[in-house]
């Protein structure tokens, strides 16, 4: 879907990006739509060759309609502030 992307964070474990991200109102995904709820490493990514600590580092992000280009800078902004944080940089 030309809509959706899936991106690894390298040193950083997705579900604590997730949740920093859900407690400012971001939301977004571990896994595949139809996995969403599983708390296993995205067996998509495991199928592409990606390794269980990738997998484990990636999160899917969606965008919906009504979203423009200020919601894509303030997700840009947020996210490279809780990465830095999360690999212990400020």
């Amino acid at each position: 879907a030309p809509h959706t992307s899936m991106i690894l964070f390298e040193g950083v474990r997705a579900e604590d990006l997730l949740l920093n991200l859900d407690l400012e109102g971001i939301a977004v995904s571990m896994g595949a739509a139809c996995h969403s709820e599983s708390r296993k490493p995205n067996p998509v990514l495991l199928a592409l060759g990606c390794s269980e600590a990738e997998a484990r580092s990636s999160l899917r992000f969606s965008l919906g309609e009504g979203q423009d280009e200020a919601d894509i800078q303030h997700l840009v902004h947020r996210l490279q502030a809780l990465v830095a944080r999360l690999r212990g940089r400020s």
